[in-house]
C-alpha cells in the first residue's frame, strides 16, 4: 500500500510539473497574408489584429507573419515552414 501511495504521489507531482512547464511556454501564433501589409487593405487590417494580439497578451505570445504568399503550392510551403517553426 505504501509503494502504491508513493507511486501515485510521484505521478501526480510529475503531471503537475509538466502542466506548469507547458503553461509557462510562450504561444507562437503566425499569420499568412496574400498581399503586402503596407497596402492598407485586407492584409493591413489583419496585421493590425496581429499587433492587437501582441498588445493584449504581451509576453504570453510571440507572433510572426509572412506576406505576399500566393495561393496554391506557395501557400502549402509557407504553412509547412511555419509549422516547422512551431507556429500554432
Amino acid at each position: 500500500m505504501k509503494k502504491l501511495l508513493i507511486a501515485l504521489m510521484t505521478t501526480t507531482a510529475a503531471i503537475s510539473l509538466a502542466a506548469t512547464a507547458e503553461a509557462a511556454d510562450k504561444l507562437k501564433a503566425c499569420w499568412v497574408y496574400t498581399g503586402p501589409i503596407g497596402d492598407f487593405g485586407y492584409s493591413y487590417q489583419h496585421d493590425q489584429g496581429r499587433l492587437e494580439v501582441e498588445k493584449a497578451l504581451g509576453d504570453k505570445v510571440e507572433t510572426a507573419y509572412l506576406e505576399n504568399v500566393s495561393e496554391g503550392p506557395a501557400a502549402d510551403r509557407a504553412f509547412e515552414r511555419l509549422a516547422r517553426e512551431k507556429c500554432k
